[in-house]
């Protein structure tokens, strides 16, 4: 008589690939397919990349939904939770809107966070940018520039 004995994490790992196929894409380039995704349409901003978090929780719901320069990491790491079809789709997307001349930007500029004007002097009450704090939207390494060139 043989007993078979799995534990919740080897259960947990056998269905991640599963739900991520659900979960991690924006939604396919065609809104008819949304059924087949947890995505919420009325905040999609870009369509057919991966998501970069995933439940962000009530009034941030948007941060699921922004492009980022995450996903390819994930994608080398663990390439076998990739559809190759989505996947390729999706770095089409960062190369055409996130890759800059010397790295990639972290943010995509057509996200209404993006504030691409990085100035650490700014002192105003707006919290999105003052004391630099949007730093992660430049656009590449050159934004440090200043910093290395000053004696």
């Amino acid at each position: 008589m043989s007993h078979t004995i799995t534990s919740p994490l080897v259960i947990l790992f056998l269905t991640i690939p599963c739900h991520l196929k659900r979960t991690e894409l924006i939604g396919p380039t065609d809104p008819t397919d949304d059924a087949t995704y947890n995505v919420n349409p009325s905040i999609v901003n870009r369509r057919g990349i991966y998501k970069d978090v995933y439940g962000s929780g009530p009034g941030r719901e948007w941060s699921d939904y922004q492009l980022r320069c995450n996903f390819p990491v994930a994608m080398v790491v663990a390439p076998e939770l990739f559809d190759t079809q989505h996947a390729c789709g999706a770095l089409k997307i960062a190369d055409q809107f996130l890759r800059g001349p010397l790295g990639m930007k972290t943010l995509d500029p057509h996200d209404y966070q993006y504030r691409g004007d990085y100035d650490n002097s700014n002192d105003s009450d707006d919290a999105s940018i003052a004391k630099g704090l949007n730093y992660h939207n430049a656009s590449s390494p050159l934004r440090y520039l200043p910093l290395l060139t000053r004696s």
